[in-house]
Order: C-alpha cells, then structure tokens, then sequence
C-alpha cells in the first residue's frame, strides 16, 4: 500500500513529469510580464525533490517581493488620467 499526498503548486504532466506551477499576484504579473512561475522537477521524491520543492517556494517568494520593490519604489501613480490632467 502506498501512501499519497497532493502538494500544492504541483502536478504531474501526460508524460509523467513533475511540473511546478504557481501564478502571481495580478500586480506582479504586469510588472514582469509572466502571468506564473513554472518549473520541472529535477527529482520526482524523497528528500531531494522536498528541498527542489521548498527552494521554488523561496523562489517564488523573491521574485514576489522583487517586483513589488520595484512597483513601490517607482511609485506609481493610481489615479486616473482625468484626475492627472486636473
């Protein structure tokens, strides 16, 4: 018997590989023009495919805070056109 778990932000493509797929906040993805993150797995269990795992996560995670540094220190403007022309 074996046991089976799903974990998040991946999933198993028709020819069997592992594939890490995670989507940006709306705000991040137009800044750097990807709509998500997507990777294949180098190792398909055990240890080292949990360090691949969490190390996407990180990943992720930087090019989040990345772009949302870049975002705020660009300081863009969110009022409209008609309220920039007044």
């Amino acid at each position: 018997m074996a046991l089976q778990a799903k974990i998040k932000h991946v999933d198993r493509r028709p020819n069997g590989v592992l594939r890490f797929r995670r989507r940006f906040p709306k705000d991040v993805a137009d800044h750097i023009g990807q709509p998500h993150l997507q990777v294949h797995f180098r190792n398909r269990e055990g240890v080292k495919f949990a360090i691949e795992h969490q190390a996407l996560m990180e990943q992720w995670e930087r090019i989040v805070r990345n772009a949302r540094a870049e975002i705020n220190r660009a300081g863009t403007d969110n009022r409209t056109t008609h309220q920039r022309w007044h």
